[in-house]
């Protein structure tokens, strides 16, 4: 026999502000998909709660688009994705948490607050290095090893497959809706 498992909820929790994903519901990649179902979760709780939707950081571009030899790598073909800086996402939280529930309760907020692809970051980067820079157009099963070469952390296998997944399904179509502007914090901070 098992026993039931009983969950219990502190009752001084007012107010939950969650962290999610830019993804829709009809989206089938395992990890905006693992986010839906907290969100899910969530809402089903009977607190109070706000998602908050980021798009992919702008902070991540150094980290897997390293510059080598004035060239650099997108694995999402030609298409602009949408991109939010993570001190915008914290201005977001940290407005939702101070004016709280009675104002921000049941809502969605979406973050993306500027799109570029390949070409536009090679235009940014070569403006800011003042040297002529270009991009590279790679499939996104070669993330694999970039995703490996980072070093700052181990990246588990799982992970790296969930990376590799998204930007397969953002470079045939199906997530487009990440290379959109769609962006709340103007409205919040």
């Amino acid at each position: 026999d098992v026993a039931p498992v009983r969950l219990s909820i502190d009752v001084r929790v007012q107010h939950i502000v969650h962290l999610g994903v830019f993804g829709h519901w009809d989206c089938t990649d395992p990890h905006i998909a693992w986010h839906q179902l907290v969100e899910t979760y969530i809402e089903a709780s009977g607190i109070r709660w706000t998602h908050i939707h980021p798009n992919v950081f702008m902070e991540q571009i150094p980290k897997f688009m390293k510059i080598r030899n004035d060239r650099f790598s997108v694995f999402w073909g030609s298409d602009r994705m949408g991109w939010i800086a993570s001190r915008d996402i914290g201005a977001v939280a940290a407005t939702v948490l101070r004016e709280g529930p009675a104002k921000h309760s049941g809502q969605n907020y979406w973050l993306s607050a500027e799109v570029a692809g390949g070409e536009e970051l090679a235009t940014i980067f070569s403006e800011a290095l003042g040297r002529p820079i270009r991009c590279d157009y790679m499939k996104p099963k070669d993330f694999a090893p970039t995703m490996a070469l980072t070093g700052d952390y181990n990246v588990e296998s799982w992970y790296t497959a969930a990376a590799i997944e998204f930007l397969t399904q953002f470079s045939d179509g199906r997530m487009g809706d990440f290379g959109t502007v769609r962006d709340d914090t103007p409205y919040l901070t």
